[in-house]
């Protein structure tokens, strides 16, 4: 019985990081699209293995999915007692996760997009972890059904 449950948390680990993968591009390819980024950071939308914004794009989605992943063990909340659901718990993570990135986007010098590359950032974390959670929770459970 042991090894059925280390294969469920194992599914969920490779789904999580997995989509968490897939997400990051996503990501990367809606911001190098973008034709209003000003002609100092068109740098930055380049595809190549070099470019610092693809890999931090890269493994902030990836640590989401694999957070994501790991937290589904938790679905009564430790304080106050109440059942999270998948939804919840993915929000709450991507949100989490997403938060540094976001910040990093106000050292931009133009207040605009400071302001505008927080939110994207912030909104679009939220929304992946959503999506992540649901997703494998639906393939791989969650809860005791993982524990080894």
């Amino acid at each position: 019985m042991k090894t059925k449950k280390n294969k469920i948390l194992l599914k969920r680990m490779v789904f999580g990081s997995g989509l968490g993968l897939v997400a990051g591009l996503l990501c990367f390819a809606g911001f190098s699209s973008q034709p209003n980024i000003p002609t100092e950071y068109a740098q930055y939308q380049v595809w190549s293995w070099s470019n610092v914004w693809l890999w931090r794009t890269l493994l902030n989605r990836l640590v989401l999915g694999s957070m994501v992943a790991i937290a589904g063990f938790i679905t009564v909340h430790p304080l106050l007692g109440f059942k999270i659901s998948a939804w919840m718990r993915g929000a709450k993570i991507g949100f989490l996760i997403s938060l540094p990135m976001a910040v990093s986007s106000l050292m931009n010098s133009n207040p605009e997009m400071a302001k505008s590359g927080f939110w994207m950032v912030l909104i679009a974390g939220t929304i992946i972890g959503l999506i992540i959670d649901v997703i494998i929770t639906k393939f791989s459970g969650e809860g005791e059904e993982l524990c080894v």
